[in-house]
């Protein structure tokens, strides 16, 4: 006979843990999860790439806004501008009324009707005042920073 009790205190053990599992090297699913993560970014920032690289003319255009100081100048730099984003053929056929129409319809900022009448016959004369040449500069700031990228209906 065993002279052992069972329920004697010097038969306990201490608790055994298990192994903790392994963080590497992870399941199949993972390698799948980190490579679609990896695709996702790099097509985020190829978009991103692209969009900022498609606006180069837009930053180089604002930057030429602040050193313009005649009508003629911005005249000609949102001429630019709009052929950057527009056919050559569609930009070059407008003058007058219809070029300061076409920019109306680009963007949803109201033109101003100094700013207006400036683009028209601001070429043969001067501004009235250095208001009337903010004011058509503010125009074109947001004209070159807001135009849509290209347009698909030219009417």
């Amino acid at each position: 006979m065993n002279n052992t009790d069972p329920t004697s205190l010097d038969r306990l053990h201490d608790i055994v843990v298990p192994d903790p599992i392994p963080w590497w090297p992870p399941t199949p699913v993972w390698y799948v999860i980190a490579i679609f993560a990896l695709l996702v970014i790099a097509g985020v920032m190829y978009r991103l790439w692209n969009r900022w690289h498609s606006n180069a003319y837009r930053r180089a255009a604002v930057r030429e806004l602040a050193q313009a100081d005649s009508v003629l100048a911005i005249g000609q730099l949102l001429r630019r501008a709009a052929l950057a984003c527009s056919p050559r053929t569609t930009i070059a056929t407008l003058g007058g009324g219809e070029w300061v129409d076409w920019l109306v319809k680009r963007v949803d900022v109201p033109m101003p009707e100094s700013v207006r009448e400036q683009l028209i016959k601001g070429v043969y004369e001067r501004p009235s005042s250095a208001d009337d040449l903010s004011a058509l500069r503010q125009y074109a700031s947001d004209w070159i920073q807001r135009h849509p990228d290209s347009t698909e209906s030219e009417t």
